[in-house]
């Protein structure tokens, strides 16, 4: 029993600090830039390149045989595991979408650790630390066995069996008990640790009868309550103005730009779509005009403005306001968009409670309202529920329903249909169209579907490898004369006409000529 107690509380203790140094380290390195994050990854490299064990036996000859050695010795053995883990969690969780948009609504970056990136780390990390422990138990075992752990008149199970094993022919038991011990004991943590990542996991212990969506719940097609504007005043005819935008990322060879020289505009209660293939710029756009290009990209623009506001200044309290305010983001995969650790309600409350102060029954009634919006019923129950429990179509409503519950001024959709089946694609342009409407918001609609845009669309600007090679108004599709419109149009398959061969594709760098522009 002594024994036991030993073995435990020192196993558990070098983890514990193991954790403590590991986690501290690949969070550091996780949030930080890509520099930094680059030289702890060669350093945790170089420390892997040894086996745990081979670590503890070099680092507990090094220092004075004694049970604070051993720990010691343990405790930087595992460490870099820990510290990999974490690094790889933190930056994995970090590009999220959900991130993006509680940093576009102004969370602060502790908040965004302690509410969005923890609780999805935190599963992973304790199956980790528990199973540590019965790997620590082995590694002090094996200290203890070779003389370098604990050390008499203290007893550990490595030294119960270094004692006792010239005894192992004669008295088999005493030997046979701390070796059964370890193994045990090493898998009872595994299975505590497996039983606790399932209490962390949602999905998973929500999944009981009479709780799980199934992709049953869907709102109804009621009419949607009429709103206004958001304060009932005049807005300017432009509502979002952007001249010589450019987006850029070093490289060995020079930058290379993804995005260059973009202009644009769009009214108020206009909806203006960007279309273009894969890789054209489209989603790097509506990224630099929402502040969410990723490191270590660099936004450049002559200027960035909705309703007189400047979007490309210094991100400070004001402009945090601004952005979590007055522009609202729409992604196309909304299981990424949305906590998947959070419910319905914490989510949709957490921007406006932030920004405007309101008690946490105001942020409720004005969810409630969000989501009657967007055409949901049963909103309270929608609230309490996870987002795995809802099916697609729901979670992309209550994506937009998180947007419209602070008014925006300019809502940034991008491709919010593609994941969707035809007949919840229909559902959601038909709600976009009624949105727009109701609430004179600026759209901006991207998509690299043709039908998409002719629905809901009053002018369309087509990109190509970062530029805006061609303006038209929706009801001038047909007459595109930019030879890159004019493909994209002919790789849309129709039943009406006999299936032919795309033109060529336009050179690589389109010249300064090949900008043409429909006037209206």
């Amino acid at each position: 029993m002594a024994a036991t107690r030993s073995t435990i509380l020192l196993a558990t203790t070098s983890i514990l600090l193991a954790a403590v140094l590991g986690y501290a380290l690949g969070l550091a390195a996780g949030l930080t830039g890509s520099r930094a994050r680059r030289g702890v990854t060669l350093v945790l490299n170089l420390w892997l390149a040894f086996p745990p064990i081979v670590v503890a036996l070099f680092v507990s000859t090094v220092l004075y045989q004694s049970t604070l050695s051993a720990v010691v010795a343990v405790a930087l053995a595992y460490a870099p595991l820990f510290a990999r883990t974490m690094l790889n969690l933190v930056t994995a969780v970090a590009g999220r979408d959900y991130v993006h948009v509680a940093r576009m609504l102004g969370v602060g970056p502790m908040r965004r650790l302690s509410r969005h990136i923890a609780p999805n780390v935190s599963a992973p990390l304790w199956i980790q630390s528990t199973t540590g422990i019965g790997e620590a138990m082995v590694a002090l075992s094996a200290l203890s066995f070779l003389g370098l752990g604990v050390q008499p008149p203290a007893y550990d199970w490595g030294s119960l069996l270094a004692e006792y094993l010239e005894r192992i022919f004669t008295s088999p038991l005493v030997v046979l008990g701390p070796a059964l011990a370890i193994t045990v004991v090493g898998v009872l943590f595994a299975f505590i640790g497996e039983a606790g990542a399932l209490a962390m996991d949602p999905q998973r212990w929500t999944a009981d009868a009479g709780k799980r969506a199934s992709g049953k719940a869907r709102g109804t097609a009621g009419p949607a309550p009429s709103a206004g504007p958001a304060d009932g005043r005049p807005v300017p005819a432009t509502r979002l103005r952007v001249v010589d935008l450019n987006v850029c990322f070093p490289g060995a060879d020079g930058d290379a730009y993804v995005v260059r020289n973009v202009t644009f505009d769009v009214a108020a209660g206009e909806v203006v779509g960007i279309i273009g293939e894969s890789g054209s710029g489209k989603s790097m756009t509506a990224s630099a005009i929402a502040r969410l290009v990723p490191r270590p990209g660099v936004v450049g623009a002559g200027v960035v403005e909705l309703d007189g506001t400047d979007l490309a200044g210094d991100l400070d309290g004001a402009l945090r306001r601004v952005m979590g305010t007055k522009v609202a983001t729409v992604f196309q995969n909304p299981m990424s968009a949305l906590t998947p650790t959070m419910r319905i309600g914490p989510q949709m409350c957490e921007g406006i409670r932030h920004h405007t102060g309101i008690s946490r029954g105001q942020a409720r009634d004005a969810a409630l309202q969000a989501l009657a919006e967007v055409q949901i019923t049963g909103g309270e129950r929608v609230l309490s529920m996870y987002p795995h429990q809802l099916s697609g179509g729901m979670r992309q409503r209550v994506a937009i329903a998180m947007g419209l519950m602070v008014r925006p001024a300019l809502l940034i959709a991008d491709e919010p249909t593609t994941a969707l089946d035809v007949t919840i694609q229909q559902q959601i342009l038909r709600l976009f169209q009624t949105l727009q409407r109701e609430h004179d918001m600026a759209i901006l609609f991207i998509s690299h579907d043709f039908g998409v845009i002719r629905e809901v669309c009053d002018r369309v600007l087509v990109m190509h490898r970062g530029e805006i090679v061609e303006r038209l108004r929706v009801s001038d599709l047909e007459t595109a004369r930019h030879p890159y419109t004019r493909q994209l149009l002919a790789a849309v398959p129709s039943i009406d006409h006999p299936r032919t061969r795309p033109p060529a594709r336009p050179s690589p760098d389109p010249s300064a000529g090949a900008l043409t522009e429909a006037r209206t």
